[in-house]
């Protein structure tokens, strides 16, 4: 057969298959708008194939009516083409839709009128072939009509307006690879067409095998680009249609022997009726099979759709009910490698202080923690512009991405990364997920771009919420001037730390600024708030990730170190002391180098038996540290106070021996004996009653101290009274007690401006208060009432009571301690008072009969 009629043929026949086999794969796929657009393309190429096809062969001998049905299917491919343009890019022309659709039904109604092709016919071209035999072509002879001008030069106006806008709508869009192919075949259809319109050409299939030309393009189109998932139609096509055919194979084999078995017992005309009948019943029963079989094929196809809507489903309910930003980002993660089977995914989320998005989660242990891509990349750009998935394809094909610095490329192609999809929220982008090919190395479809995009938008609102959350809760546990953890933080990490090692080591650190005051003053509280930040990034730098250091409140800091023991605590501090010092000292202003820290450590168990008591020890050991010359590093133990075998030194001149501060003590208690030599005298008895009493109570040897030196000092407040009434003689007026009482707020008006007594405040404000809460100066009760001061309070009263006043006389020993005992409960703290009274009457305190004070040089020389 010569090559020329094969192609004749050949072309029509394979072009018109092709177009079938599409529609029928488009027809059992799942369509949208973008595939039932391309199924009205195929339908007008297959219709103006067919036609062609049939005008040739003559088909019932209507030549004219085929070749009014090619031209149909040839004017309406042009607008067809051009809606589909506008529905895959999403691009919105109603009006311009509208007027070239009513042009095009213009042209369809010039061509069937007879106006374009009034008259044509088919001529017969004989050849002989190299076998001898003899072919004939037959050749289409026609005559364009007075419409045919208007109808071909409309048609050529809307090809050219349909090239040009494909051009432009995708020139900056990433549809312009998937589209460009489109567009290359629809250019050669063209020309095939306009070649057809000379009489001379148009006898030849030109358009025919421009159109060929135009299918294979478009299917390659479709499974480079994505633009349907043509592999799995085929899959599911295949299977249906194989499974078809043995249903109608054997529905046909069966009606063979039937037929056989009917003319073996029956005459021709009986089994022929009886044939009939019952191939008219198995008729509707294949019908039903047939739906069944593709409702099977189609639910087989689809199991990954449902995976795809059920890990969807199970991904929203899980974000909807949690603010945990890790467990939805690995949540999205999972959700999205299910879903289009990718092999790995990462996700990469909005570092704003860093200006980049750095990788926060990854299906993959092998994705590199220092994957990030900065902020000004072309990436990002084009992501926040467009707001929909990037193919790492597209970017070898727009020029903004010519920018992308070969590292960060290289970092995506080592990873796989063939889709980049943008975590979006409220239009804006926080992060992007960044997928590699699928396991089954299929290509992306269309539909999973699509799903993809709206997972980004819909989770991007959840992982904005979560990051919103979490950085509340940041901030709610944060100190704002240093960045360490604040005082709220520290007693949750503290107890939960403790709740973990039950049985320790765990030690804790308490510093404190030496002269931070004074450094404000002097500099600043600008320079204040620098110098607590530098402190706080020495810490850091210090302890790394041994431990948890916070900021107290003001110039405190604290360090938790688990799995800790003092020892090593003592190192962390020392280092931390040292760096302070050097720090400051390093600074150009030599004024500046005088602050220092001072620190104190306590262990646990060893050190103290629970959270409370780690706390008051490590803060007492600091307080040690600081009254022992500041710049020192103390750690808490029951031997470095100046307690000996749980007994104070009784010697009245050495009742302030072994005290840092022991001149302070000297200068107050002085000028109480100034102003009231009873005031003394009584001081330093309730000082001893009140340190035995405490320890009998259960107040360690180092507390004990406090409760001494709150006793010395809890009288200081007198010096503002008037000498009238310290020395009146009779009951004082409702007036005068009241002024009395305000001796307290002056007490402490004159410790806490005293860096070495405000530690005593507590003890000596409430020594006052009753348990019933009939006290002053706030009206405290219970336990409310610090303990240190309900033991001073007692020793205070009785001290009182046996000692001779200008306005009365001394009580005896008995009736001072029936008193106690009547006022347990209401003034005194029960407990409290009948371990007093108990302890006197046992010896285990000597009450020291009433003298009055010598001045403070003379006790002391004594």
């Amino acid at each position: 057969m010569p090559l020329t009629v094969l192609l004749f043929w050949g072309v029509p026949i394979v072009s018109l298959s092709l177009y079938i086999l599409l529609l029928a794969f488009l027809g059992i796929s799942k369509k949208d708008a973008s595939v039932r657009a391309m199924m009205w393309i195929l339908g007008a190429l297959a219709l103006w194939t067919a036609g062609s096809l049939a005008m040739k062969m003559e088909l019932f001998g209507h030549i004219l009516l085929w070749n009014r049905v090619m031209v149909c299917g040839m004017f309406s491919v042009t607008f067809l083409i051009y809606r589909f343009v506008l529905i895959f890019t999403k691009t919105r022309r109603p009006k311009l839709l509208f007027l070239f659709g009513l042009a095009t039904i213009a042209m369809l109604v010039l061509n069937l009128l007879g106006l374009v092709v009034p008259e044509g016919y088919n001529e017969r071209l004989e050849l002989i072939g190299t076998d001898g035999r003899t072919y004939y072509l037959p050749f289409f002879t026609y005559r364009l009509g007075v419409g045919a001008i208007v109808a071909y030069a409309t048609f050529l106006l809307f090809v050219f307006y349909t090239l040009f806008f494909s051009r432009q709508i995708t020139k900056h869009s990433l549809q312009a690879g998937r589209l460009r192919i489109v567009t290359t075949g629809m250019t050669i259809m063209f020309i095939g067409c306009v070649l057809n319109i000379f009489p001379a050409l148009g006898a030849y299939p030109i358009d025919i095998f421009s159109a060929l030309i135009n299918a294979i393009l478009l299917i390659f189109a479709l499974y480079k680009h994505r633009m349907l998932d043509l592999k799995f139609m085929i899959t599911r096509g295949a299977t249906y249609v194989l499974i078809a055919s043995m249903v109608t194979c054997g529905f046909i084999w069966a009606m063979l022997y039937y037929q056989k078995y009917l003319l073996s017992v029956l005459d021709e005309q009986q089994a022929t009726h009886i044939l009939i009948a019952t191939a008219a019943m198995l008729s509707l029963l294949l019908h039903l099979l047939y739906g069944l079989v593709f409702r099977l094929t189609s639910k087989l196809f689809s199991r990954q759709e449902d995976q795809q809507r059920l890990a969807l489903k199970n991904f929203s309910v899980e974000i909807s009910n949690t603010l945990d930003l890790e467990q939805i980002c690995k949540s999205l993660v999972e959700t999205v490698a299910r879903m289009v089977n990718a092999k790995h995914v990462s996700l990469l989320l909005q570092k704003e202080d860093m200006g980049c998005y750095g990788l926060y989660a990854s299906s993959s242990r092998l994705a590199s923690n220092t994957l990030s891509i900065k902020a000004d990349n072309p990436i990002i750009h084009c992501l926040e512009e467009r707001q929909e998935v990037l193919l790492l394809d597209d970017m070898d094909t727009m020029p903004q991405f010519r920018a992308v610095w070969d590292r960060e490329k290289d970092a995506l192609l080592w990873m796989g990364v063939e889709v980049i999809v943008p975590i979006l929220c409220r239009g804006k982008l926080i992060g992007m997920l960044l997928l590699s090919h699928k396991k089954a190395n299929t290509a992306y479809t269309l539909e999973d771009l699509d799903l993809l995009n709206t997972l980004g938008a819909s989770s991007g609102v959840a992982i904005d919420n979560a990051r919103r959350y979490a950085k509340a809760q940041t901030e709610a546990i944060t100190d704002m001037i240093t960045g360490l953890y604040n005082h709220r933080y520290f007693h949750m990490e503290l107890e939960r730390r403790m709740n973990e090692l039950p049985d320790g080591p765990l030690s804790l650190l308490m510093l404190d600024l030496d002269n931070f005051k004074l450094y404000n003053d002097m500099f600043g509280h600008i320079q204040g708030d620098s110098a607590l930040k530098e402190v706080a990034q020495i810490l850091s730098r210090v302890i790394g990730q041994a431990g948890t250091p916070t900021r107290y409140g003001g110039e405190e800091f604290t360090v938790i170190l688990p799995h800790c023991d003092v020892n090593r605590a003592y190192q962390f501090a020392e280092e931390i002391r040292s760096q302070v010092e050097a720090h400051f000292a390093s600074k150009g202003n030599g004024m500046q180098r005088f602050l220092t820290v001072s620190i104190g450590i306590c262990g646990y168990p060893d050190g103290a038996p629970n959270q409370q008591e780690l706390l008051k020890r490590a803060d007492f050991a600091l307080y040690r540290a600081k009254n022992s010359g500041k710049n020192l590093v103390m750690i808490y133990s029951h031997s470095n106070n100046a307690l000996q075998n749980g007994t104070l030194r009784k010697s009245p001149a050495e009742l302030f021996a072994g005290m840092p501060h022991a001149s302070t003590l000297f200068a107050l208690t002085a000028a109480i004996d100034m102003k009231d030599r009873f005031t003394f005298s009584h001081s330093q008895n309730v000082a001893e009653y009140a340190t035995a009493l405490a320890l009998e109570m259960g107040i360690d040897g180092a507390h004990a101290v406090l409760v001494r030196e709150a006793a010395l000092l809890h009288d200081i407040g007198k010096i503002g009274i008037p000498e009238t009434l310290l020395a009146k003689r009779g009951l004082l007026t409702d007036e005068e007690f009241a002024v009395m009482q305000t001796h307290v707020e002056r007490a402490i008006d004159i410790l806490k401006h005293l860096p070495t007594t405000t530690h005593l405040v507590p003890i000596v404000l409430a020594h006052h208060e009753h348990w019933n809460g009939k006290g002053y100066p706030r009206g405290l009760k219970g336990e409310e009432i610090p303990l240190a001061a309900r033991c001073l309070a007692v020793a205070d009263a009785f001290d009182a009571m046996t000692s001779e006043r200008p306005y009365k006389s001394a009580m005896s020993i008995d009736a001072a301690l029936n008193e106690l005992l009547e006022k347990a409960g209401t003034q005194f703290d029960p407990r409290a008072a009948y371990t007093f009274v108990q302890m006197v009457r046992r010896g285990a305190i000597k009450v020291k009969p009433y003298q009055p004070s010598l001045p403070v040089s003379q006790a002391g020389s004594q």
